[in-house]
């Protein structure tokens, strides 16, 4: 876990976090999932590690793409 946190960028910790408060919450709510829609706006390197961290932590990860929004989502379930 910690070696995964190191290969983050501080710009991917904090987006981490902000995805990993938003599950929270979700959850809280009795959702089982959330979808984040400004993933994308995020570096891809970035993209990818936070990702990868999700998936390790054992998270189910989905990219959506919806022909009527531009704006590609990253779902994340557990």
């Amino acid at each position: 876990m910690a070696l995964m946190m190191a290969l983050l960028m501080d710009e991917g910790i904090a987006e981490l976090d902000l995805i990993l408060d938003e599950a929270k919450r979700a959850a809280e709510q009795g959702r089982s999932s959330v979808k984040i829609d400004w993933f994308y706006q995020l570096p891809i390197y970035t993209q990818e590690k936070i990702i990868d961290h999700l998936e390790f932590s054992g998270y189910n990860i989905t990219l959506e793409h919806h022909s009527e929004d531009p704006v590609d989502l990253l779902k994340v379930a557990w």
